[in-house]
């Protein structure tokens, strides 16, 4: 017997979550974005309402409301040694716990692909996109310098 064909299944949305916790669709995106402004027990009936359903707020919504991505763009030069895994681990949990994502790119040590990731990075999408800049090779510093 063939299983059933998977459904066109959307995500829960924050009305979702307001009618299930009880509360307006405004309260739950204080929940999420100032939850310091909400009563306990509200916090606790959107942040259970959440987890019941798997609500996950919109990240690029977020973003173009603040005008921030909360995106920090790292190009590392290679992946395959301890030195660059563990460098890149700690980043990724001081970034973590400033409520930034880490987006990767590899270079493989050649110039050209650091480039391109560099410019990935860039992007209008990801406008606050922040890399070190002594990260960078000298071929990335002298494309960018343009820029």
């Amino acid at each position: 017997m063939n299983p059933p064909l998977a459904r066109n299944v959307t995500p829960p949305s924050v009305a979702d979550v307001a009618k299930l916790a009880g509360v307006s669709p405004a309260t739950v995106s204080r929940a999420f974005n100032a939850p310091q402004l909400l009563g306990a027990s509200t916090l606790e009936r959107v942040q259970v309402a959440a987890g019941q359903l798997g609500y996950q707020p919109y990240g690029l919504a977020r973003s173009l409301r603040r005008r921030r991505s909360m995106v920090i763009g790292v190009v590392m030069p290679s992946l395959h040694y301890a030195y660059f895994a563990g460098t890149l681990e700690l980043v990724q949990k001081h970034l973590a716990q400033e409520g930034y994502t880490l987006l990767l790119s590899s270079s493989n040590y050649n110039p050209e692909q650091e480039l391109d990731g560099v410019k990935a990075m860039i992007r209008p999408c990801l406008p606050d996109v922040a890399f070190p800049i002594w990260m960078l090779g000298c071929v990335a510093k002298r494309a960018l310098s343009g820029l």
